[in-house]
């Protein structure tokens, strides 16, 4: 930025985090007008850390290449609300539909959080194939963003996550915001990432990966600790903290959330093997794709006790993935015969 006097500077959200983090020293950026972020939902707290550091506004941006990346901004000059993407570009038309809604029918009123959708010019007209359209675009030609989100009383526009990326613990959704946004705000993170990890009674509850910012150390009794006194929703209180290097990320930069549910449905496996076998028990655990792109987790423990074995595989058979379990002996492999196949 100092180098070449930029005047405007963008990025996705793991972009800013990481800018955030970069001391200024000497060097002059006093050229640059205003920050741009898009491409995923920005955390307040990484937005409040980027702003109190290099002293530049940030502005959120919200489009997709089916609306010619135009659906929301906020005006170039005054403040931006916090955590809002703007207000609805020209000659479009936004709305908000309840969540699990099948007809898109029953709007959600002000302040109030449901799927986003989307009707104006710059929405493209469709697909070549027209099956391709279903679950994209509506009849009347609405597109169907995915995203989740609520309009402000002055119909500016707050996103909070993916529709997809909802935890659903009990037939209740969580949204990952809620989890994301208190570790966020806690000293040492840098950025952190819910999804929901496998549960034979909730179906799935929620675990959070957390990055720590450079040089730091991050404790991780007090850091639940915060998250249990700040997390109001109790359901949405995370089961499980792991620490991680770095989140997995797209080739652009947005957190890629598949690579954490993988990670989630690991963190499960490692927590039965502990209650099956004891912290000591030796584990491999690969997750994969079958053809018909079913998850496939297979355990290999450094045991070849096959009534352990089927308790694990008992403990693991609620669950919706397929699980393939063996036993291991020094210097062998021992298939134990046990191919729970739950979906």
């Amino acid at each position: 930025m100092a180098r070449y006097r930029a005047t405007i500077v963008s990025g996705v959200p793991t972009s800013i985090a990481a800018l955030a983090e970069v001391p200024i020293g000497s060097c002059d950026i006093s050229t640059v007008r205003m920050a741009l972020t898009g491409g995923a939902v920005l955390p307040k707290a990484i937005s409040d850390r980027f702003q109190a550091r290099t002293g530049i506004r940030l502005f959120e941006t919200y489009g997709m290449t089916e609306t010619a990346a135009a659906i929301a901004f906020n005006p170039g000059r005054g403040e931006p609300l916090q955590g809002s993407v703007g207000f609805r570009a020209p000659f479009a038309k936004t709305r908000i539909v309840a969540l699990g809604d099948a007809d898109m029918a029953r709007e959600c009123p002000p302040l109030t959080s449901g799927l986003v959708l989307v009707q104006g010019p710059q929405v493209f007209p469709g697909y070549l194939d027209p099956k391709h359209n279903r679950g994209v675009l509506t009849d009347d030609h609405w597109i169907i963003t995915g995203d989740v989100g609520y309009l402000t009383e002055d119909q500016r526009l707050v996103l909070t996550g993916r529709e997809k990326d909802l935890i659903v613990r009990s037939g209740h959704n969580i949204d990952p915001a809620a989890i994301e946004d208190v570790a966020n705000a806690f000293p040492g993170v840098q950025m952190s990432s819910a999804v929901g990890m496998p549960d034979a009674y909730a179906g799935e509850v929620p675990i959070l990966f957390v990055v720590p910012s450079p040089n730091q150390t991050i404790d991780i009794a007090r850091l639940q600790e915060h998250i249990e006194l700040n997390v109001h929703e109790p359901p949405a209180r995370p089961k499980r903290v792991v620490l991680l290097d770095a989140l997995p990320v797209t080739a652009v930069g947005k957190i890629f959330k598949p690579t954490l549910r993988d990670l989630a449905i690991q963190e499960k496996v490692r927590t039965e093997i502990e209650r099956t076998f004891g912290t000591a028990m030796p584990a491999e655990i690969h997750v994969d794709k079958d053809d018909r792109l079913n998850t496939v987790v297979r355990v290999s423990v450094g045991c070849n006790d096959k009534a352990l074995l089927n308790q694990l595989a008992e403990s693991l058979s609620a669950l919706p993935q397929t699980y393939r379990i063996e036993g291991t002996s020094p210097g062998a492999f021992a298939q134990s015969g046990v191919d729970e196949s739950k979906r």
